[in-house]
C-alpha cells in the first residue's frame, strides 16, 4: 500500500503538465526568433501570422512581440515548470528563422529561407 501516494503524485504532475496555452501574433513578420526552454517544433503553413501552442510547462508563459520585422517569441518559465513543448506555426513568407530550445530537441519542417538552430 505504500506505493499509492507515489502514483497519486505522478498523476498530479501529469495533469498539471498537460495544460495548453494557445495564441497568435506578429502579423506580416518577415523574420522569427523563438527562445524556449523545452522541446520546440516549428512548421511552416499558409497563414498571415505566427501561431503557437504551449503544452505543459505549468506556470510558463509565451510572450510575442514584433520589432523591426522580427517576431520574437519567448517562453518564460515560472515556478513548478516540469517540462514543456512549444509548437510554432509560421507563414511561408518568413525569410529567416532563429530557433533556440535551451538544449532541448528541435524539429523543423517545411521552412523556407535561412534557419539557425541552437
Amino acid at each position: 500500500m505504500a506505493w499509492r501516494p507515489v502514483v497519486a503524485l505522478a498523476l498530479a504532475f501529469s495533469l498539471v503538465g498537460e495544460a495548453q496555452q494557445k495564441g497568435t501574433g506578429c502579423p506580416l513578420a518577415s523574420m522569427v526568433k523563438v527562445n524556449s526552454a523545452g522541446r520546440l517544433t516549428v512548421v511552416s503553413e499558409s497563414r498571415q501570422d505566427v501561431g503557437y501552442t504551449l503544452t505543459g510547462g505549468g506556470a510558463a508563459q509565451v510572450k510575442a512581440a514584433l520589432r523591426d520585422g522580427w517576431c520574437i517569441l519567448v517562453v518564460s518559465s515560472g515556478e513548478g515548470v516540469v517540462s514543456s513543448e512549444l509548437l510554432v506555426t509560421l507563414p511561408r513568407t518568413i525569410r529567416m528563422t532563429h530557433l533556440d530550445s535551451g538544449g532541448a530537441g528541435i524539429k523543423a519542417r517545411f521552412l523556407g529561407g535561412d534557419v539557425v538552430a541552437s
